[in-house]
């Protein structure tokens, strides 16, 4: 049954079928079978399922909430003996992290680390620019730079796509070519201080486009843009994919035109060449909630 639960709270994090199936390499069939084992066990329904999406019920709430922490206590429980770490650590972290990649990813797990190390003191700056390395130990930037005494990794690369909201799609209908976007209204941003249209770019081909948007909305925050466009009538929006997640499975907002993307932003890893365990530790545990392990025992 343990196993089981561990993959209820895989699927609750996902929100996906498909993304339990594909992340732990196990057939979709196979998931759902073992979720309704689970739910024959308690005796309780764990989510209600919609054709290919679910929504969870009170007792699936409880029950994530109940047993979240179980998965990732093994894990660093197990990676603190290998590097010869334990909880009882009172070492201080001061660590910089991009601002809106760690709101909707990794800011909601934090409290998970300090429950398993709750003597560790940790000092989260969330970067407005580059990180002051006389100050912290490590980073998670989208700054390539070399830094004395520090190492630089590739992290992580996040992709922005177009978007509407479903009541956009049921009103006009979504595009299907990218000289259909020509004279939609798009929330474009204002970026660095002025307004620019990027170009979409078609990751299988390489070709870029420009459309031709009708724009009379302009606005310099990504998180107001995604809020205005998941609940718009008449504009079209871009946003970055891992924002949008939620939104997505749930139908609230439609993809349009999947294989372009309108901007692609790099992150990377800067830490000190002498790194700490507990440094590795907090990197392993940021890795995994952002899909990423760089580690490999260093």
């Amino acid at each position: 049954m343990i196993d089981d639960i561990f993959l209820f709270i895989i699927l609750y994090e996902a929100h996906s079928f498909t993304k339990v199936a594909e992340t732990s390499n196990i057939q979709q069939s196979t998931v759902s079978k073992r979720i309704y084992k689970l739910e024959a066990a308690l005796g309780h329904a764990l989510i209600i399922r919609n054709g290919t999406n679910f929504k969870v019920t009170e007792f699936g709430d409880y029950i994530y909430n109940k047993f979240r922490h179980i998965p990732l206590f093994i894990s660093t429980t197990l990676e603190s003996y290998k590097n010869g770490f334990y909880s009882d650590s009172n070492d201080t972290i001061t660590v910089s992290l991009p601002f809106i990649l760690s709101y909707e990813l990794l800011s909601p797990h934090i409290e998970k680390f300090m429950i398993f190390y709750p003597n560790v003191k940790l000092n989260i700056l969330y970067e407005k620019d580059v990180p002051d390395f006389g100050v912290v130990d490590f980073a998670i930037t989208r700054h390539n730079i070399n830094h004395l005494g520090f190492t630089t990794k590739f992290f992580r690369r996040e992709y922005a796509h177009l978007y509407c909201s479903n009541q956009y799609a049921q009103k006009y209908g979504v595009p299907l070519s990218t000289h259909d976007l020509n004279d939609r209204k798009f929330i474009n941003l204002i970026l660095d201080g002025e307004k620019h249209i990027l170009p979409l770019k078609n990751g299988k081909t390489s070709q870029e486009f420009i459309p031709h948007f009708c724009n009379n909305l302009h606005i310099d925050n990504v998180m107001h843009s995604k809020q205005m466009g998941i609940h718009a009538t008449e504009h079209l929006f871009g946003c970055w994919d891992f924002m949008c997640a939620k939104e997505l499975a749930a139908g609230v907002v439609v993809p349009i035109l999947p294989d372009w993307s309108i901007h692609t932003l790099d992150f990377y890893l800067i830490q000190k060449f002498n790194a700490r365990n507990i440094d590795k530790i907090f990197i392993n545990f940021i890795s995994e909630h952002l899909g990423c392990h760089l580690m490999n025992g260093r």
